[in-house]
Protein backbone atom coordinates (compact mmCIF):
# COMPACT_ATOMS: atom_id res chain seq x y z
CA UNK A 1 0.00 0.00 0.00
CA UNK A 2 1.06 3.40 -1.00
CA UNK A 3 0.39 6.51 1.70
CA UNK A 4 1.62 10.11 0.41
CA UNK A 5 2.25 12.54 3.19
CA UNK A 6 1.76 16.27 2.43
CA UNK A 7 2.54 19.38 4.44
CA UNK A 8 3.57 22.79 4.47
CA UNK A 9 6.44 25.12 5.90
CA UNK A 10 8.99 22.52 7.47
CA UNK A 11 10.30 19.15 7.51
CA UNK A 12 7.97 16.99 10.32
CA UNK A 13 9.35 14.41 12.48
CA UNK A 14 5.85 13.24 13.06
CA UNK A 15 5.29 12.14 9.21
CA UNK A 16 9.20 10.85 9.04
CA UNK A 17 8.49 8.25 12.20
CA UNK A 18 5.15 7.26 10.88
CA UNK A 19 6.85 7.21 6.95
CA UNK A 20 10.14 4.92 8.83
CA UNK A 21 7.42 2.23 10.36
CA UNK A 22 4.77 1.86 7.29
CA UNK A 23 8.29 0.86 5.51
CA UNK A 24 9.23 -1.47 8.07
CA UNK A 25 5.82 -2.92 7.32
CA UNK A 26 6.02 -3.39 4.04
CA UNK A 27 4.68 -0.20 2.59
CA UNK A 28 5.35 1.99 1.03
CA UNK A 29 5.54 6.41 1.70
CA UNK A 30 5.99 9.02 -0.58
CA UNK A 31 6.20 12.74 -0.07
CA UNK A 32 4.60 16.04 -1.48
CA UNK A 33 6.03 19.37 0.83
CA UNK A 34 5.11 23.07 -0.39
CA UNK A 35 7.75 25.38 1.72
CA UNK A 36 4.60 28.12 1.33
CA UNK A 37 7.28 30.01 3.17
CA UNK A 38 5.35 33.01 4.55
CA UNK A 39 2.09 30.81 5.87
CA UNK A 40 2.92 31.76 9.30
CA UNK A 41 1.84 35.46 8.18
CA UNK A 42 5.79 36.90 8.90
CA UNK A 43 4.56 38.51 5.56
CA UNK A 44 1.25 39.52 5.18
CA UNK A 45 1.70 41.17 1.54
CA UNK A 46 -0.62 38.84 -0.29
CA UNK A 47 0.80 39.61 -3.91
CA UNK A 48 3.81 38.32 -2.33
CA UNK A 49 2.03 34.88 -0.33
CA UNK A 50 0.11 34.07 -3.52
CA UNK A 51 3.45 34.11 -5.96
CA UNK A 52 5.37 32.04 -3.55
CA UNK A 53 1.86 29.63 -3.25
CA UNK A 54 1.64 26.44 -5.54
CA UNK A 55 -1.72 24.73 -4.20
CA UNK A 56 -2.81 23.41 -7.57
CA UNK A 57 0.59 21.79 -8.60
CA UNK A 58 0.72 20.57 -4.61
CA UNK A 59 -3.38 19.17 -5.82
CA UNK A 60 -1.52 17.89 -8.84
CA UNK A 61 1.67 15.92 -7.21
CA UNK A 62 -0.83 14.14 -4.64
CA UNK A 63 -2.91 13.03 -7.32
CA UNK A 64 0.50 12.11 -9.92
CA UNK A 65 1.90 9.98 -6.96
CA UNK A 66 -1.17 7.45 -7.35
CA UNK A 67 -1.34 7.52 -3.38
CA UNK A 68 -3.75 4.59 -1.36
CA UNK A 69 -4.14 6.86 1.58
CA UNK A 70 -2.99 10.58 2.03
CA UNK A 71 -1.97 11.93 5.18
CA UNK A 72 -2.04 15.41 6.30
CA UNK A 73 0.08 16.12 9.80
CA UNK A 74 -2.45 19.08 11.14
CA UNK A 75 -0.82 21.90 13.51
CA UNK A 76 -3.14 24.73 13.86
CA UNK A 77 -1.33 26.86 11.57
CA UNK A 78 -1.20 24.53 8.34
CA UNK A 79 -5.50 23.03 9.32
CA UNK A 80 -7.33 25.63 6.77
CA UNK A 81 -4.38 24.87 3.86
CA UNK A 82 -4.68 21.34 4.41
CA UNK A 83 -8.35 20.95 4.47
CA UNK A 84 -7.68 22.72 0.69
CA UNK A 85 -5.93 20.67 -0.42
CA UNK A 86 -7.78 17.78 0.59
CA UNK A 87 -10.90 19.53 -0.94
CA UNK A 88 -8.82 19.63 -4.14
CA UNK A 89 -8.23 16.03 -4.20
CA UNK A 90 -11.49 14.94 -3.36
CA UNK A 91 -13.39 16.80 -6.23
CA UNK A 92 -10.91 15.35 -8.89
CA UNK A 93 -10.27 11.31 -7.11
CA UNK A 94 -13.10 11.01 -4.07
CA UNK A 95 -11.78 7.78 -4.08
CA UNK A 96 -8.64 8.12 -2.22
CA UNK A 97 -9.12 8.40 1.39
CA UNK A 98 -7.91 11.03 3.35
CA UNK A 99 -6.45 11.00 7.39
CA UNK A 100 -5.38 13.62 9.15
CA UNK A 101 -3.68 14.06 12.37
CA UNK A 102 -1.21 15.75 14.35
CA UNK A 103 -1.58 17.69 17.48
CA UNK A 104 -4.57 19.97 16.50
CA UNK A 105 -6.40 16.83 15.23
CA UNK A 106 -5.84 15.56 19.36
CA UNK A 107 -6.76 18.65 20.62
CA UNK A 108 -10.12 18.87 18.65
CA UNK A 109 -11.02 15.35 16.92
CA UNK A 110 -14.84 16.19 17.49
CA UNK A 111 -14.46 19.42 14.36
CA UNK A 112 -11.79 18.04 12.37
CA UNK A 113 -13.90 15.02 11.88
CA UNK A 114 -17.15 16.54 10.44
CA UNK A 115 -15.19 17.81 7.99
CA UNK A 116 -16.42 16.13 4.38
CA UNK A 117 -12.85 16.23 3.35
CA UNK A 118 -11.62 13.90 5.70
CA UNK A 119 -12.58 9.73 5.57
CA UNK A 120 -10.03 9.73 9.24
CA UNK A 121 -8.46 11.11 11.70
CA UNK A 122 -5.61 9.54 14.18
CA UNK A 123 -5.77 10.62 17.66
CA UNK A 124 -2.49 11.18 19.84
CA UNK A 125 0.44 8.39 18.85
CA UNK A 126 -0.51 7.03 15.89
CA UNK A 127 2.31 4.62 14.40
CA UNK A 128 0.84 1.52 15.21
CA UNK A 129 -2.67 2.50 14.59
CA UNK A 130 -1.47 3.98 11.00
CA UNK A 131 -0.05 1.00 10.63
CA UNK A 132 -2.82 -1.19 11.54
CA UNK A 133 -5.16 0.95 9.48
CA UNK A 134 -3.19 0.34 6.35
CA UNK A 135 -2.56 -2.80 6.65
CA UNK A 136 -6.34 -3.77 7.02
CA UNK A 137 -6.62 -1.42 3.55
CA UNK A 138 -4.95 -3.25 2.04
CA UNK A 139 -5.79 -6.52 2.42
CA UNK A 140 -2.81 -7.78 4.49
CA UNK A 141 -4.84 -8.15 7.80
CA UNK A 142 -8.38 -8.96 8.61
CA UNK A 143 -10.59 -6.52 10.46
CA UNK A 144 -12.41 -3.31 9.93
CA UNK A 145 -11.13 -0.02 9.26
CA UNK A 146 -13.84 1.73 11.07
CA UNK A 147 -13.05 0.13 13.91
CA UNK A 148 -8.83 0.60 14.24
CA UNK A 149 -7.90 1.64 18.06
CA UNK A 150 -7.05 5.09 17.68
CA UNK A 151 -8.19 5.51 14.70
CA UNK A 152 -11.81 7.78 14.25
CA UNK A 153 -13.23 6.79 10.82
CA UNK A 154 -15.94 9.13 8.82
CA UNK A 155 -18.46 7.02 6.62
CA UNK A 156 -19.58 8.83 3.19
CA UNK A 157 -22.98 9.40 4.89
CA UNK A 158 -21.65 10.93 7.82
CA UNK A 159 -21.92 8.46 10.07
CA UNK A 160 -18.47 8.70 12.30
CA UNK A 161 -17.22 5.61 14.14
CA UNK A 162 -15.22 6.92 17.45
CA UNK A 163 -12.76 4.34 18.60
CA UNK A 164 -10.76 4.34 21.86
CA UNK A 165 -7.39 6.12 21.69
CA UNK A 166 -4.03 3.78 21.96
CA UNK A 167 -2.04 3.47 24.77
CA UNK A 168 1.30 5.00 24.32
CA UNK A 169 4.10 2.74 23.55
CA UNK A 170 6.48 3.08 26.14
CA UNK A 171 9.37 1.97 24.50
CA UNK A 172 10.67 3.97 22.16
CA UNK A 173 13.36 2.29 21.35
CA UNK A 174 11.26 0.14 19.40
CA UNK A 175 10.76 2.25 16.45
CA UNK A 176 12.86 2.41 13.70
CA UNK A 177 14.56 6.11 13.00
CA UNK A 178 13.43 8.78 11.31
CA UNK A 179 12.58 8.70 7.60
CA UNK A 180 14.91 11.12 7.02
CA UNK A 181 14.95 10.19 3.14
CA UNK A 182 11.39 11.42 3.00
CA UNK A 183 13.02 14.99 2.68
CA UNK A 184 16.31 15.14 2.92
CA UNK A 185 16.17 13.54 -0.91
CA UNK A 186 14.41 16.61 -1.91
CA UNK A 187 16.37 19.19 -0.51
CA UNK A 188 19.12 18.24 0.85
CA UNK A 189 20.31 21.11 1.97
CA UNK A 190 18.34 20.80 5.49
CA UNK A 191 20.26 17.86 5.96
CA UNK A 192 23.20 20.15 7.10
CA UNK A 193 21.48 20.87 10.80
CA UNK A 194 20.24 17.24 11.19
CA UNK A 195 17.26 17.62 13.55
CA UNK A 196 15.59 14.82 15.86
CA UNK A 197 14.70 13.72 19.31
CA UNK A 198 15.24 11.74 22.01
CA UNK A 199 12.07 11.53 24.05
CA UNK A 200 8.29 12.63 23.91
CA UNK A 201 6.56 14.61 25.98
CA UNK A 202 6.47 17.52 28.71
CA UNK A 203 6.46 17.35 32.42
CA UNK A 204 5.51 20.97 32.54
CA UNK A 205 1.75 21.98 32.27
CA UNK A 206 2.14 25.88 31.30
CA UNK A 207 -1.32 26.82 30.50
CA UNK A 208 -0.86 28.65 26.93
CA UNK A 209 0.65 25.41 25.84
CA UNK A 210 -0.83 22.82 23.89
CA UNK A 211 0.34 19.73 26.43
CA UNK A 212 -2.14 22.04 28.52
CA UNK A 213 -4.62 20.55 26.31
CA UNK A 214 -3.34 17.16 25.78
CA UNK A 215 -2.10 16.58 28.53
CA UNK A 216 -6.38 16.07 29.81
CA UNK A 217 -6.60 14.45 26.38
CA UNK A 218 -4.05 11.57 27.25
CA UNK A 219 -4.80 11.32 31.11
CA UNK A 220 -1.10 11.82 32.32
CA UNK A 221 2.20 13.93 31.57
CA UNK A 222 4.65 10.79 31.43
CA UNK A 223 8.43 12.45 29.30
CA UNK A 224 9.50 8.42 27.70
CA UNK A 225 13.38 8.89 26.36
CA UNK A 226 15.13 7.02 24.49
CA UNK A 227 18.46 5.37 25.43
CA UNK A 228 21.42 7.31 24.87
CA UNK A 229 22.78 4.16 22.93
CA UNK A 230 19.92 4.80 20.52
CA UNK A 231 19.95 8.19 19.51
CA UNK A 232 23.68 7.55 19.33
CA UNK A 233 23.26 4.97 16.73
CA UNK A 234 20.82 7.31 14.22
CA UNK A 235 23.60 10.03 14.15
CA UNK A 236 26.65 7.85 13.45
CA UNK A 237 23.73 6.51 10.58
CA UNK A 238 22.72 10.20 9.63
CA UNK A 239 26.55 11.39 9.70
CA UNK A 240 27.17 8.32 7.51
CA UNK A 241 24.70 8.79 4.90
CA UNK A 242 24.58 12.71 4.86
CA UNK A 243 28.17 13.94 4.47
CA UNK A 244 26.51 17.52 4.76
CA UNK A 245 25.80 17.19 8.17
CA UNK A 246 27.44 19.92 10.30
CA UNK A 247 25.53 20.09 13.95
CA UNK A 248 22.27 18.82 15.29
CA UNK A 249 19.10 20.22 16.70
CA UNK A 250 17.58 18.36 19.24
CA UNK A 251 14.05 19.70 18.71
CA UNK A 252 12.53 18.32 22.27
CA UNK A 253 10.28 20.14 24.15
CA UNK A 254 12.83 19.58 27.14
CA UNK A 255 16.01 18.66 26.67
CA UNK A 256 16.47 16.70 28.49
CA UNK A 257 14.50 16.18 31.79
CA UNK A 258 16.92 13.93 33.47
CA UNK A 259 20.54 14.42 34.50
CA UNK A 260 21.32 10.61 34.81
CA UNK A 261 20.20 10.46 31.14
CA UNK A 262 22.79 13.00 30.39
CA UNK A 263 25.64 11.83 32.35
CA UNK A 264 24.96 8.93 30.05
CA UNK A 265 24.35 10.30 26.61
CA UNK A 266 27.14 13.46 26.89
CA UNK A 267 30.30 10.84 26.86
CA UNK A 268 28.72 9.19 23.95
CA UNK A 269 28.12 12.01 21.90
CA UNK A 270 31.19 13.78 22.76
CA UNK A 271 33.46 10.76 21.42
CA UNK A 272 31.10 8.74 18.54
CA UNK A 273 29.31 12.15 17.13
CA UNK A 274 31.56 15.14 17.92
CA UNK A 275 29.16 18.16 16.18
CA UNK A 276 27.74 21.05 17.59
CA UNK A 277 23.89 20.81 18.66
CA UNK A 278 20.91 22.67 19.32
CA UNK A 279 18.36 22.34 22.17
CA UNK A 280 15.67 23.56 24.21
CA UNK A 281 15.39 23.43 27.66
CA UNK A 282 13.64 24.80 30.89
CA UNK A 283 15.07 27.55 33.90
CA UNK A 284 15.02 24.81 36.81
CA UNK A 285 16.74 22.43 35.02
CA UNK A 286 20.01 24.12 34.54
CA UNK A 287 22.28 23.90 37.39
CA UNK A 288 25.53 24.80 37.06
CA UNK A 289 26.39 20.76 36.28
CA UNK A 290 23.70 20.72 33.99
CA UNK A 291 25.00 23.80 31.90
CA UNK A 292 28.58 21.99 32.10
CA UNK A 293 27.36 18.92 30.71
CA UNK A 294 25.98 20.51 27.57
CA UNK A 295 28.39 22.53 27.08
CA UNK A 296 31.40 19.76 27.51
CA UNK A 297 29.41 17.63 25.67
CA UNK A 298 29.35 20.23 22.54
CA UNK A 299 26.25 22.09 22.81
CA UNK A 300 26.35 25.60 21.63
CA UNK A 301 23.09 26.95 21.46
CA UNK A 302 19.85 26.70 23.74
CA UNK A 303 16.26 27.76 23.42
CA UNK A 304 14.58 28.48 27.36
CA UNK A 305 11.43 29.36 27.80
CA UNK A 306 10.83 32.17 30.29
CA UNK A 307 7.38 33.96 28.80
CA UNK A 308 6.97 36.72 31.29
CA UNK A 309 9.17 38.22 33.93
CA UNK A 310 6.46 39.07 36.55
CA UNK A 311 6.80 36.08 39.00
CA UNK A 312 2.97 36.59 39.77
CA UNK A 313 1.76 36.33 36.06
CA UNK A 314 3.67 33.05 35.64
CA UNK A 315 2.50 31.43 38.58
CA UNK A 316 -1.43 32.55 38.54
CA UNK A 317 -1.69 32.78 34.76
CA UNK A 318 0.98 30.71 33.09
CA UNK A 319 1.18 27.29 35.85
CA UNK A 320 4.86 28.30 36.06
CA UNK A 321 6.32 28.58 39.60
CA UNK A 322 10.64 29.10 39.06
CA UNK A 323 11.94 32.39 40.42
CA UNK A 324 13.15 35.68 38.30
CA UNK A 325 16.75 34.29 40.18
CA UNK A 326 16.45 30.90 38.80
CA UNK A 327 15.43 32.61 35.42
CA UNK A 328 18.47 34.68 35.91
CA UNK A 329 20.56 31.91 37.36
CA UNK A 330 20.04 29.30 34.23
CA UNK A 331 20.91 32.28 31.59
CA UNK A 332 24.38 33.31 33.22
CA UNK A 333 25.42 29.44 33.67
CA UNK A 334 24.38 28.69 30.36
CA UNK A 335 26.52 31.97 29.02
CA UNK A 336 29.23 31.57 31.06
CA UNK A 337 29.80 28.21 29.80
CA UNK A 338 29.59 29.68 26.24
CA UNK A 339 26.40 28.57 25.50
CA UNK A 340 24.20 30.87 22.88
CA UNK A 341 21.02 31.64 24.80
CA UNK A 342 17.61 32.49 23.26
CA UNK A 343 14.46 33.01 25.64
CA UNK A 344 10.80 32.93 24.20
CA UNK A 345 8.91 36.04 25.61
CA UNK A 346 5.10 36.19 25.47
CA UNK A 347 3.37 39.32 24.58
CA UNK A 348 -0.10 39.79 25.34
CA UNK A 349 -0.45 37.63 28.80
CA UNK A 350 -4.10 38.19 30.16
CA UNK A 351 -3.38 40.85 33.02
CA UNK A 352 -0.15 41.77 32.33
CA UNK A 353 0.91 45.35 32.36
CA UNK A 354 2.84 47.90 29.96
CA UNK A 355 5.12 48.78 33.24
CA UNK A 356 5.70 44.62 33.43
CA UNK A 357 6.70 44.65 29.97
CA UNK A 358 9.09 47.65 30.44
CA UNK A 359 10.48 45.50 33.46
CA UNK A 360 11.01 42.33 31.62
CA UNK A 361 13.13 45.08 28.72
CA UNK A 362 15.39 45.75 31.79
CA UNK A 363 15.23 41.75 33.20
CA UNK A 364 16.69 40.78 29.88
CA UNK A 365 19.35 43.16 29.59
CA UNK A 366 20.94 42.47 33.04
CA UNK A 367 20.54 38.51 32.48
CA UNK A 368 22.09 38.90 29.23
CA UNK A 369 20.38 36.45 26.53
CA UNK A 370 21.92 36.34 23.44
CA UNK A 371 18.21 36.77 22.29
CA UNK A 372 14.87 37.61 23.37
CA UNK A 373 12.31 36.28 21.40
CA UNK A 374 9.43 37.55 21.44
CA UNK A 375 5.82 35.79 20.71
CA UNK A 376 2.60 37.21 20.85
CA UNK A 377 0.38 35.12 22.31
CA UNK A 378 -1.85 32.59 20.81
CA UNK A 379 -5.33 31.65 22.38
CA UNK A 380 -5.34 27.93 21.52
CA UNK A 381 -8.25 25.98 21.59
CA UNK A 382 -9.01 23.92 24.24
CA UNK A 383 -6.11 25.20 27.02
CA UNK A 384 -6.30 26.79 30.19
CA UNK A 385 -5.07 30.32 29.02
CA UNK A 386 -8.13 30.42 26.48
CA UNK A 387 -10.48 29.43 29.85
CA UNK A 388 -9.07 32.64 31.93
CA UNK A 389 -9.42 34.75 28.90
CA UNK A 390 -13.08 33.89 28.25
CA UNK A 391 -13.87 33.93 31.82
CA UNK A 392 -12.30 37.78 31.85
CA UNK A 393 -14.06 38.95 28.34
CA UNK A 394 -10.57 38.89 26.64
CA UNK A 395 -12.23 36.84 24.15
CA UNK A 396 -15.58 34.70 23.77
CA UNK A 397 -16.58 31.26 23.94
CA UNK A 398 -17.40 31.49 19.61
CA UNK A 399 -13.69 32.91 19.54
CA UNK A 400 -12.17 29.37 20.81
CA UNK A 401 -14.35 27.75 18.84
CA UNK A 402 -13.29 29.39 15.45
CA UNK A 403 -9.70 28.83 16.67
CA UNK A 404 -11.08 25.23 16.37
CA UNK A 405 -12.19 25.52 13.10
CA UNK A 406 -8.33 27.04 12.08
CA UNK A 407 -8.66 30.64 11.78
CA UNK A 408 -5.40 31.30 13.35
CA UNK A 409 -2.50 31.89 10.77
CA UNK A 410 0.60 33.88 12.12
CA UNK A 411 4.47 34.19 12.76
CA UNK A 412 5.96 31.28 14.89
CA UNK A 413 2.68 29.99 15.12
CA UNK A 414 1.34 32.37 17.51
CA UNK A 415 -1.14 35.03 18.04
CA UNK A 416 -2.39 37.31 15.32
CA UNK A 417 0.93 38.83 14.69
CA UNK A 418 3.34 41.45 16.05
CA UNK A 419 1.11 44.75 14.69
CA UNK A 420 -0.74 45.50 17.79
CA UNK A 421 -0.38 47.55 20.88
CA UNK A 422 2.77 45.35 21.52
CA UNK A 423 4.91 46.16 18.37
CA UNK A 424 6.95 48.79 19.84
CA UNK A 425 8.13 46.08 22.43
CA UNK A 426 8.82 43.56 19.60
CA UNK A 427 10.86 45.89 17.94
CA UNK A 428 12.61 46.90 20.77
CA UNK A 429 13.96 43.56 21.67
CA UNK A 430 14.71 43.06 17.90
CA UNK A 431 17.05 46.36 18.10
CA UNK A 432 18.86 45.19 21.56
CA UNK A 433 21.41 42.81 20.51
CA UNK A 434 23.27 46.01 18.30
CA UNK A 435 22.26 48.94 20.78
CA UNK A 436 25.32 49.15 23.66
CA UNK A 437 23.82 47.63 26.54
CA UNK A 438 24.22 50.96 28.34
CA UNK A 439 21.93 53.24 25.91
CA UNK A 440 19.53 50.54 25.74
CA UNK A 441 18.90 50.62 29.50
CA UNK A 442 18.71 54.31 29.92
CA UNK A 443 16.35 54.04 26.29
CA UNK A 444 14.14 51.80 27.84
CA UNK A 445 14.10 53.75 31.44
CA UNK A 446 13.11 56.69 29.06
CA UNK A 447 10.69 55.05 27.56
CA UNK A 448 12.07 56.14 24.41
CA UNK A 449 11.23 52.57 23.37
CA UNK A 450 7.49 53.30 23.21
CA UNK A 451 8.18 55.91 20.27
CA UNK A 452 9.08 53.00 18.22
CA UNK A 453 5.82 52.13 16.72
CA UNK A 454 5.19 56.30 15.19
CA UNK A 455 9.06 56.10 14.13
CA UNK A 456 9.60 52.68 12.32
CA UNK A 457 7.38 51.53 9.43
CA UNK A 458 5.05 49.00 8.63
CA UNK A 459 4.18 46.31 6.41
CA UNK A 460 6.18 44.63 3.58
CA UNK A 461 7.68 42.71 6.43
CA UNK A 462 9.45 45.57 7.83
CA UNK A 463 9.13 43.60 11.40
CA UNK A 464 10.15 40.27 11.04
CA UNK A 465 13.32 42.03 8.86
CA UNK A 466 14.17 43.94 12.48
CA UNK A 467 14.04 41.19 14.53
CA UNK A 468 15.38 38.37 12.19
CA UNK A 469 17.48 40.40 9.85
CA UNK A 470 20.96 40.91 12.16
CA UNK A 471 20.70 37.29 13.66
CA UNK A 472 20.81 36.29 10.18
CA UNK A 473 23.59 38.53 8.91
CA UNK A 474 25.75 37.90 12.18
CA UNK A 475 24.74 33.78 11.67
CA UNK A 476 25.49 33.11 8.00
CA UNK A 477 28.50 35.69 8.41
CA UNK A 478 30.32 34.89 11.77
CA UNK A 479 28.56 31.51 12.96
CA UNK A 480 28.11 33.18 16.29
CA UNK A 481 24.48 32.43 16.39
CA UNK A 482 24.14 29.21 15.12
CA UNK A 483 20.87 28.67 15.02
CA UNK A 484 20.38 31.67 13.25
CA UNK A 485 22.88 30.31 10.53
CA UNK A 486 20.85 27.03 10.22
CA UNK A 487 17.79 28.48 9.93
CA UNK A 488 19.19 31.04 6.84
CA UNK A 489 20.35 27.78 5.57
CA UNK A 490 16.74 26.19 6.16
CA UNK A 491 15.10 29.36 4.37
CA UNK A 492 18.06 29.39 1.37
CA UNK A 493 17.21 25.66 0.45
CA UNK A 494 13.11 26.05 0.91
CA UNK A 495 13.26 29.30 -0.85
CA UNK A 496 14.95 27.83 -3.93
CA UNK A 497 12.43 24.67 -3.74
CA UNK A 498 9.32 26.84 -3.66
CA UNK A 499 10.92 28.36 -6.90
CA UNK A 500 11.61 25.40 -8.69
CA UNK A 501 7.85 24.21 -8.03
CA UNK A 502 7.00 27.64 -8.88
CA UNK A 503 8.43 27.75 -12.44
CA UNK A 504 7.47 23.85 -12.86
CA UNK A 505 3.55 24.79 -11.85
CA UNK A 506 3.33 27.94 -14.33
CA UNK A 507 4.64 25.73 -17.10
CA UNK A 508 1.53 23.56 -16.88
CA UNK A 509 -0.30 26.79 -16.44
CA UNK A 510 -1.37 26.13 -12.03
CA UNK A 511 -1.34 28.87 -9.93
CA UNK A 512 -2.42 28.99 -6.33
CA UNK A 513 -5.79 27.82 -5.03
CA UNK A 514 -8.16 31.53 -4.50
CA UNK A 515 -11.43 32.13 -3.01
CA UNK A 516 -14.03 34.50 -5.36
CA UNK A 517 -12.54 37.36 -3.24
CA UNK A 518 -8.94 36.72 -4.75
CA UNK A 519 -7.47 35.50 -0.89
CA UNK A 520 -4.79 33.21 -0.65
CA UNK A 521 -3.88 30.97 2.56
CA UNK A 522 -2.10 33.47 4.58
CA UNK A 523 -4.60 36.52 4.16
CA UNK A 524 -6.95 35.27 6.54
CA UNK A 525 -4.85 36.04 9.71
CA UNK A 526 -5.75 34.91 13.10
CA UNK A 527 -8.15 37.38 14.08
CA UNK A 528 -8.58 35.81 17.83
CA UNK A 529 -7.30 38.95 19.62
CA UNK A 530 -8.42 41.82 16.89
CA UNK A 531 -10.80 43.64 19.03
CA UNK A 532 -13.76 45.48 16.94
CA UNK A 533 -13.35 43.06 14.12
CA UNK A 534 -16.00 41.94 11.61
CA UNK A 535 -16.70 38.07 12.52
CA UNK A 536 -14.39 36.11 9.98
CA UNK A 537 -16.79 34.74 6.67
CA UNK A 538 -17.22 31.07 7.24
CA UNK A 539 -18.87 30.22 4.86
CA UNK A 540 -17.59 27.95 2.38
CA UNK A 541 -17.63 28.54 -1.04
CA UNK A 542 -16.77 27.20 -4.59
CA UNK A 543 -12.60 27.56 -5.60
CA UNK A 544 -10.72 25.82 -8.19
CA UNK A 545 -9.61 22.49 -6.50
CA UNK A 546 -10.86 22.89 -3.00
CA UNK A 547 -14.02 23.62 -0.45
CA UNK A 548 -13.24 25.85 2.48
CA UNK A 549 -12.49 29.73 2.67
CA UNK A 550 -8.88 30.81 2.27
CA UNK A 551 -8.98 33.25 3.79
CA UNK A 552 23.94 41.54 23.31
CA UNK A 553 24.74 42.26 25.35
CA UNK A 554 24.05 42.46 29.19
CA UNK A 555 26.70 42.03 31.53
CA UNK A 556 26.12 43.41 34.84
CA UNK A 557 24.69 41.24 37.58
CA UNK A 558 21.34 42.68 39.23
CA UNK A 559 19.08 41.95 42.26
CA UNK A 560 18.46 38.53 40.82
CA UNK A 561 21.83 37.01 40.98
CA UNK A 562 22.89 34.16 42.70
CA UNK A 563 24.51 35.52 46.01
CA UNK A 564 27.49 32.96 47.16
CA UNK A 565 26.52 31.30 50.92
CA UNK A 566 27.91 33.65 54.05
Amino acid sequence: MKVVFCNQLTEMLGVQMLSACLKEAGHETDLVFEPNLFATGAIKEPRLIEFLSNDELVIEDLIAAEPDLIGFPIDINGYLWSLKIAAGVKARRPDIPIIFGGIHVTMCPDIVIERPEVDYIAINEAELSLVELCDILDGRKPGDPRKVEGIWAREPDGTIHRNPMRDEHRDLDDFPFFDKGLYYDKLPGLAAEYMTTISRGCPYNCTFCFYNAVHDIVGNRRVRLRTPRHVIDELKAAKAAYPQMEAVLFHDDIFPVRVSWLEGFAPLYKEEIGLPYSCITYPLLVTEYMAQLLADSGCRSVIMGVQSTSEPVRADIMERYEKNSDIFNAIRRLRDNDIFVTVDHILGTPEETEKEQDDALLFYADAGPNVVKPLPLAYLPRTRMTKIAISKGIISAQDEEDAAAGFINSLMFKGHGYDTEWRPWFLAYGLRPIIPHRAFVKGVQAGAHRHLNRLLPKGFGFDPLVFFGPRMLNGAMFGYDMRAKYLGWRFSEMLQYSMTRKLRGKSRGLASVVDQDGHTPGTKLNFLLMRNRKRADRSERSMPGAGLVARMRGSKRGPWAERPSP
